[in-house]
């Protein structure tokens, strides 16, 4: 009897693309670690109503495919730096030797990327060409929790392969930043009370690119706005975050991870809070949790959201 698949032998490749949809000849992949994968191709069976004089029905017709789903990674010092080029593009490096500083902002374009999800136990390989992230997702929160990201996937087409696109791919050495070693700014001042900040970006893509071409994948998938939001949850014991709601008043928040010499940050340069007066839920000490919804108006980092990475990673240049 043949041995059942086991997700812990499971394998996570990654490689950017030259051109949308087209798995370089010979891709230079990364392996990923990942803690989940959910990414898969769904192509749905459609009912018929065709009338042959009996009963039984006739056989349904075959949908459009749909390449989506969720990888959930662990945040770390260098194969976020991977994802983070995925969602925005080849990022500006500076730094003759480590630490290097890598900075993303928002652009026009976004790259895409061939993933493959291999089934280690079976020797066989699901591969994904034509890959973008429609959406970033972290939670920075006291606790015993790991602390993972969450990138959801909009992809072209599914290929199941019997060898992997590359058999010797570039590991980075996973390093993890901790909760424990975040912090957040507000408004430019180290905001102590902090117990949690989520991020939320949603890159805006439009799936909805089928075409009478004979083909039922995808043929592109284009950029739209990018909607940046999430919340941050602190010790109520002055009211100056909930004025800040009342009023509408444009602050900014900056969440840091910081080990030795590498550090990630998420500045959000402009951004008003959304108005949610603390309730009183029982006797204990009261938190105050308040929605951001960030923007781009003047701030000077021409980008609605900025992120800096610090680490030994001389580059996260994209193939030309």
């Amino acid at each position: 009897m043949a041995r059942q698949a086991r997700g812990m032998k499971g394998a996570l490749l990654l490689a950017f693309e030259s051109e949308f949809g087209v798995t370089p000849t010979l891709p230079e992949a990364y392996r990923i670690p990942f803690n989940a994968n959910t990414l898969t191709a769904k192509q749905s069976l459609i009912d018929s109503n065709t009338i042959t004089g009996r009963r039984d029905p006739v056989e349904p017709g075959m949908g459009q495919i749909d390449v989506s789903g969720n990888l959930t990674e662990p945040l770390d010092v260098r194969n976020i730096g991977i994802a983070l080029t995925l969602m925005f593009g080849e990022p500006v490096t500076t730094g003759s030797s480590a630490p290097y500083t890598h900075v993303w902002v928002i652009k026009d374009d976004m790259p895409s990327a061939t993933i493959e999800k291999g089934f280690g136990d079976l020797g066989k390989y699901a591969v994904y060409p034509g890959c973008k992230v429609s959406k970033f997702s972290l939670s920075a929160a006291v606790g015993n929790n790991e602390t993972t990201y969450g990138l959801d996937i909009m992809g072209a087409d599914e290929i199941l392969a019997d060898e992997s696109m590359d058999e010797t791919p570039t590991v980075l050495e996973l390093l993890r930043f901790n909760n424990f070693q975040a912090a957040v700014m507000e408004g430019g001042i180290a905001l102590g009370t902090c117990r949690k900040m989520d991020l939320n970006i949603d890159f805006g893509l439009d799936g909805d690119t089928y075409c009478l071409n004979g083909s039922v994948k995808r043929t592109d998938i284009a950029e739209g706005i990018v909607q940046v939001t999430g919340s941050i949850e602190a010790l109520f014991n002055n009211t100056t975050l909930l004025e800040k709601a009342i009023s509408g008043t444009e602050t900014s928040l900056k969440l840091t991870f910081t080990r030795a010499a590498h550090s990630l940050e998420f500045l959000i340069p402009e951004l008003i809070y959304e108005r949610n007066t603390p309730t009183i839920d029982g006797p204990k000490g009261l938190l105050q949790s308040l929605p951001f919804r960030g923007f781009y108006s003047n701030n000077s980092d021409n980008s609605a959201v900025k992120v800096t990475l610090k680490n030994d990673v001389a580059s996260y240049a994209l193939p030309v």
